[in-house]
């Protein structure tokens, strides 16, 4: 292998006069909506890794409806949604163009 591997990677990451790695700050989940380099990127300037987006869960609530505490038909029904981004998460985007960045991950200090 030639040359040195961290100094490749430190390339990889180094300013560039177009495109490459940034950090962002989510300034907004619903819409997102991201700020990046005091740059405010959001709708079709935005894509955004699948994992990322909105889930929401369905799910049944059963009581019991019997005197022995049995438990019988659903009495209701009720929606979870998990925004796995909010306000103020930091966050990888890629960019080719700096028009378009792609939301790569969601980054948390260790």
């Amino acid at each position: 292998m030639e040359g040195n591997l961290y100094s490749a990677f430190a390339a990889a990451f180094a300013p560039k006069e177009q495109g490459g790695f940034f950090i962002g700050t989510v300034t907004s989940a619903e819409p997102l909506q991201v700020d990046v380099g005091g740059i405010s990127v959001s709708g079709g300037s935005l894509w955004v890794n699948a994992a990322l987006i909105q889930r929401d869960y369905d799910g049944e609530i059963f009581l019991p409806s019997h005197p022995d505490g049995a438990f019988s038909e659903p009495h209701g029904a009720f929606t979870l949604k998990e925004l796995p981004l909010a306000a103020g998460d930091r966050v990888v985007l890629l960019t080719e163009d700096d028009q378009v960045f792609y939301l790569v991950c969601k980054v948390v200090s260790g």
